[in-house]
């Protein structure tokens, strides 16, 4: 799993090899996008503002590394599940927030429909991942 928010990834339209569309983009934008987004709706949702002592941290995964996040974090954390969709698939999240925990929340972004990102080696993601809570917990996060 990578975190090169310097990287310039291009944005595939479709799944598959030959994209529809491609779009050259800096992945560190998208990523902090979707930490924006991540604040607004757990304002949205539970009414929960992001504290200073708190941290907002993402980061675009390849398969490999969506899928340890699936299940390191977000399958095994118990708390408030949601998954919606807006705007008609162009932004699908699903997040877990910790009940004895509230500050702390894990979110899964996907834009227009899984639209994959790839770079030039051949990596490619379909999600941003988020996270937000105490800095300890979301350093170990993103150094996986």
């Amino acid at each position: 799993m990578q975190n090169d928010s310097s990287k310039v990834y291009r944005a595939f339209t479709e799944k598959g090899d030959e994209p529809s569309l491609v779009v050259p983009f800096e992945a560190g934008k998208l990523v902090a996008l979707a930490e924006m987004i991540a604040r607004g709706l757990l304002y949205y949702h539970w009414e929960l503002r992001v504290l200073p002592d708190l941290e907002v941290s993402g980061i675009c995964a390849n398969h490999e590394g969506d899928v340890i996040l699936s299940e390191n974090f977000f399958d095994g954390m118990t708390g408030d599940k949601l998954t919606a969709s807006i705007g008609g698939g162009s932004l699908n999240y699903s997040v877990v927030k910790s009940t004895s925990q509230p500050w702390i929340s894990i979110w899964r972004f996907s834009f227009y429909n899984g639209a994959r990102m790839g770079d030039s080696k051949g990596q490619f993601s379909d999600c941003v991942w988020i996270i937000i809570g105490p800095k300890n917990l979301v350093k170990n996060f993103t150094h996986l």
